[in-house]
């Protein structure tokens, strides 16, 4: 949280395009079945699924649309922020443990 409030109270940082903190890249699902001591199970629904789904379920109607963006990587960088505002990223192992031990 305190990574979306900092800037807000920078103006040379509205509107720079900087990138917000982030740690480590991770295969994001993973590490919370390892937290939670649990299988790793995922199942992927392809586009066509949705949007049969999306007839029904009106929250994935609008989700094909937005399917490029889980078909390329992203790259960020977010040093700029990190030296401007002295600030270090939680890393994900330790705010999947957090997450999990405080789940509210």
């Amino acid at each position: 949280m305190k990574a979306l409030i900092t800037p807000g109270h920078s103006s040379e940082f509205i509107r720079s395009g900087v990138d917000f903190p982030e740690a480590e890249i991770v295969n994001f699902p993973f590490p919370f079945s390892k937290e939670m001591n649990v299988p790793d199970k995922i199942f992927v629904m392809p586009v066509w699924i949705i949007k049969i789904a999306g007839l029904f379920v009106l929250v994935l109607k609008e989700m094909p649309e937005m399917m490029y963006q889980y078909d390329r990587d992203y790259f960020f960088d977010s040093s700029k922020f990190e030296k401007r505002f002295k600030f270090v990223p939680t890393t994900y192992k330790e705010g999947v443990k957090l997450t999990v031990q405080n789940p509210t």
